[in-house]
């Protein structure tokens, strides 16, 4: 059988191309090294926020107003909450870059984003010359449950996924592609991978690509830690990167506590070989 598209990686990306092409009557495979949500990749860590007023720069705006809607598609087609719209606030001084593009943003697309005093955060010890905003329409979604998901309906439109199938090597064959796992061969029209750190194993790039772990931390909360609470990031002056956090999610798989972060460049990490946690987390 000659397959339509093959997806190597089964993760977020992955998962979710599997939907797309399945749902628009493509003859797809999904070929995952791993099990369907698995500790090696990026793609877990309980829960990821979710925001339209990027500070990155606007033109993501459009890109965000289609993945929402997306994301309720995928709600009501799975029957599975995968959205929690709690907010997101924003901290920082007065002109941050942060909080001066989050707003820039959210005047470019008129999207909701208020300006609150710090008392309205009583959780936060906060300086008294910050910045303090709250975007209501942001919050977080669960990676894990949405890769299930995605993976669970990309089947249910035809689509085949094979777990545990690592890939060793491709070859271009006239008009189709060939890849080789350690247990099968497979051939398709289209190739597309989503295979993450381990895009190196697959592809020799021409362009520099470091693989970086991100570190996580989960906390005892108090009250502001309820899941009734924001996601909050914080932009210290100062300090490379953000730092981020969500409010208690004993509703999904894994820790318990506050999760927060430090999103910045972080230690490289080499896929396949043993890694311990350094001292310094």
């Amino acid at each position: 059988m000659v397959f339509d598209a093959i997806v190597i990686g089964v993760g977020s990306m992955g998962a979710a191309t599997c939907y797309q092409l399945a749902k628009r009557g493509q003859r797809v495979l999904g070929l995952e090294q791993f099990g369907i949500v698995h500790d090696e990749g990026s793609h877990t860590g309980q829960s990821r926020i979710i925001r339209k007023a990027y500070f990155e720069h606007p033109d993501y705006v459009p890109l965000l107003e289609s993945a929402y809607a997306g994301w309720q598609t995928l709600e009501e087609e799975s029957g599975t909450q995968l959205y929690w719209p709690v907010g997101l606030a924003y901290f920082g001084e007065p002109g941050n870059p942060v909080l001066v593009e989050a707003q820039s943003s959210a005047q470019a697309y008129q999207l909701p984003l208020e300006r609150k005093p710090p008392s309205y955060f009583p959780s936060f010890q906060l300086p008294t010359d910050w910045e303090c905003w709250l975007e209501p329409e942001a919050g977080y979604l669960s990676p894990e449950l949405a890769i299930r998901a995605f993976a669970q309906m990309a089947q249910h439109h035809g689509a085949e996924i094979r777990t545990q199938q690592r890939v060793m090597d491709l070859e271009v064959a006239g008009t189709e592609v060939v890849v080789r796992t350690e247990q099968e061969e497979f051939k398709a029209r289209k190739l597309v991978i989503t295979a993450g750190a381990f895009i190196k194993d697959l592809v020799n790039l021409s362009v520099p690509l470091q693989v970086t772990r991100q570190y996580l931390a989960w906390t005892e909360t108090d009250p502001f830690g309820t899941p009734e609470a924001p996601c909050w990031v914080i932009a210290e002056p100062g300090t490379p990167g953000i730092y981020y956090g969500f409010p208690q999610t004993e509703h999904l798989p894994g820790p318990r506590g506050m999760k927060f972060g430090h999103h910045r460049p972080g230690d490289e990490w080499i896929p396949h070989l043993p890694d311990g946690i350094p001292a310094e987390t």
